[in-house]
C-alpha cells in the first residue's frame, strides 16, 4: 500500500524532467517580475528627481500672453504675507528667443533657436540650485552647457539675443501688425552653468531633456525692450510696464 511519502518520491523519480522545466520556469518568471519592479521603481525615482531639479523651490507659476507690472509681484507677497504663508514670489520674464554668436576670426556665424530666455533678479536666482553663484548683472549672460555646445561659446564672448514682443493682436491675423517686432540685445557670456546644478535645466514644460537656456538680469531686459513704468494717464488710468 502507497503512502504520501511513498507516491511523492516516485513522482519525482518518474516526472522529474517536468518538474525541473517548471521550477525554472518559475524562477525566470520571478525574475522577469522582480526586475520589472525594480526599473520601474528606478525610472520613477529618476523621473521625480529630474523634475525637482528643474523645479527647484518653483512651486506655482502664473504667466500670460502678455506683461503685467512687476509690482504685482509685491502684491502677491504681501497677501500671502498677511495669511502667514512661506512663500516667496519673484517676477521675471520669459521669451523663446534666437541667439547666435560671430566669430571675428573666420566670420563665421553660429545660432541656437527656441532658447528659453529668463530675465531674472535675485529672488528667482534663489530659488535655483547655483551653488553660491550671484545672478547675472549688467550686460552678463548665463549659458547653460548645452545651449553653450550649440553656439561653440565659451565665457567672455558675445552673444546677440534676438527676442520678439508679443503683440495685442497676432500679427497672422487680418488686423496684426506685419512688420517685425523684434529686438536685438547684445549680451557677454559670464558662465557656462554645469549638467548636474538645477539651474542648468530649468524650465516650465514638462520635458525630461536638458533645454536650451539662458539667464540675464531682469532690469537690463526689461531696460533694453523698453518695458519701463508708464504713469497713470487719461488714456491709461491704471499704468502698465
Amino acid at each position: 500500500m502507497l503512502n504520501r511519502r511513498t507516491l511523492l518520491a516516485r513522482s519525482l523519480a518518474y516526472y522529474w524532467p517536468s518538474h525541473i522545466a517548471l521550477a525554472l520556469g518559475l524562477l525566470v518568471g520571478t525574475a522577469v517580475i522582480a526586475g520589472a519592479l525594480i526599473v520601474g521603481d528606478s525610472v520613477r525615482a529618476s523621473l521625480n528627481r529630474l523634475t525637482l531639479l528643474r523645479l527647484g523651490k518653483v512651486d506655482h507659476l502664473l504667466t500670460g500672453p502678455r506683461f503685467f507690472r512687476e509690482e504685482l509681484a509685491a502684491d502677491l507677497q504681501q497677501q500671502l504675507a498677511t495669511k502667514k504663508s512661506p512663500l516667496t514670489v519673484a517676477p521675471a520674464l520669459i521669451f523663446s528667443a534666437g541667439l547666435q554668436r560671430t566669430d571675428d576670426k573666420n566670420d563665421q556665424t553660429t545660432r541656437a533657436n527656441r532658447v528659453n530666455f529668463y530675465g531674472i533678479d535675485s529672488r528667482l536666482w534663489d530659488f535655483l540650485d547655483h551653488h553660491d553663484l550671484s545672478p547675472p548683472v549688467d550686460q552678463e549672460i548665463y549659458l547653460n552647457r548645452r545651449t553653450a555646445a550649440q553656439l561653440n561659446a565659451k565665457p567672455g564672448d558675445e552673444i546677440v539675443v534676438s527676442v520678439a514682443l508679443p503683440s495685442a493682436v497676432p500679427r497672422d491675423s487680418l488686423l496684426g501688425k506685419k512688420d517685425s517686432t523684434t529686438t536685438q540685445i547684445p549680451f557677454t557670456v559670464k558662465q557656462i552653468l554645469p549638467d548636474d546644478w538645477g539651474a542648468s535645466r530649468f524650465g516650465i514644460r514638462a520635458d525630461q531633456q536638458t533645454p536650451l537656456l539662458a539667464f540675464v538680469p531682469l532690469l537690463t531686459l526689461q531696460t533694453s525692450l523698453d518695458l519701463e513704468q508708464e504713469r497713470p494717464s487719461r488714456e491709461n488710468p491704471q499704468g502698465s510696464y
